[in-house]
């Protein structure tokens, strides 16, 4: 009961601080909206920028689920303004959903989660990864070795991999099937996955994930938790797993994702009622909200900081009759970054 009240508290704080940035906007937040289709719903967004571009990646159907398969929509801009629709992806019978950017020192990658249903039942796994260097012209499949045992009862990946990290030439992602596995997977060319030996459990069980890599080389992870408080982990080299080290008060925090500010200050983002974006500091296990946005069926947010300004691709429903549409925030980190 205590927690729902805290959650409801927060909804209504953030939600006030919402209104009242947009509406007072002093040339520290600027926000665009991007799609105004109605009735499609616009959603589960990333952004990178690579190579003098912004590259932004977004999935398109008529509904959040169990609607026309998704398409995956990729676009790119030089500015952050304008911006360009440059590629269309689509599996045939496949709903494609969650598309995530990861980069390998020079190279770009763009992975792709699919779903197959019938009647309303997931029977079906799979996963595809495209590649800037070939122009993003084909999808390659993405799978994992499906050692682990499992309950669900569906072909394909035993997991979602949700979102890859590289690191020294080796992909890693925490993957999830939303059942019975929470685990860490790596590959060495990042198309196919490895479990590792270690199942990754809490009270309620774990679903999406981000990895990144600290400026001292640590590996911590953001996860969202359907019926519990999102988790800040840290992979104990020792134990061979990610451990706990603090708790955000956050109840199913869609889209989880954050990057390194420094070695001690992390930013990050998810949805909470609306898209929330914090600072968090790994000395102090503090942290406080610095903005939100949007409102209804929102989030996942994709990040990016460059030249002291956060780039903030996000979707949100609030204005969209019949569905949602996809966002971009600029924000003045300067002033942030200094205290």
């Amino acid at each position: 009961m205590k927690t729902k009240v805290l959650n409801l508290l927060l909804i209504l704080i953030f939600c006030f601080s919402c209104t009242a940035q947009d509406e007072n906007d002093n040339g520290n937040k600027i926000v665009q909206r991007i799609t105004y289709s109605t009735g499609l719903n616009n959603a589960f967004t990333d952004l990178v920028y690579f190579k003098d571009q912004f590259f932004l990646v977004y999935r398109e159907s008529d509904k959040h689920v169990f609607g026309r398969d998704g398409v995956i929509k990729l676009l790119n801009s030089v500015d952050g303004k304008n911006w360009k629709l440059i590629k269309d992806f689509a599996v045939s019978g496949v709903d494609l959903r969650d598309p995530k950017f990861a980069v390998n020192n020079d190279k770009l990658m763009l992975y792709i989660h699919g779903s197959t249903y019938e009647d309303k039942t997931l029977v079906k796994f799979a996963d595809f990864r495209a590649n800037f260097s070939d122009n993003w012209s084909k999808l390659e499949n993405v799978t994992l070795d499906n050692k682990i045992k499992t309950t669900a009862k569906f072909a394909g990946n035993e997991a979602w991999p949700w979102r890859v990290t590289w690191q020294n030439g080796k992909a890693y992602t925490l993957g999830y099937n939303g059942v019975d596995i929470f685990r860490l997977y790596n590959s060495e060319d990042g198309l196919f996955f490895k479990s590792d030996s270690k199942v990754y459990s809490n009270v309620a069980l774990p679903t999406e994930a981000t990895i990144k890599v600290s400026p001292t080389g640590d590996f911590y992870a953001l996860i969202r938790r359907n019926y519990a408080s999102a988790l800040f982990q840290k992979y104990d080299k020792e134990k061979n797993e990610f451990v706990t080290f603090s708790e955000l008060p956050f109840t199913n925090f869609g889209g989880p994702n954050f990057v390194f500010l420094n070695d001690k200050k992390v930013l990050f983002s998810g949805s909470f009622g609306y898209v929330l974006v914090g600072i968090y500091d790994l000395e102090t296990k503090q942290y406080k909200i610095i903005s939100s946005f949007g409102g209804g069926d929102c989030g996942y947010p994709g990040i990016v900081i460059k030249d002291n300004f956060l780039w903030l691709s996000y979707y949100a429903s609030y204005e969209t009759k019949g569905g949602s549409s996809i966002y971009i925030a600029k924000i003045n980190l300067e002033g942030i970054l200094a205290e």
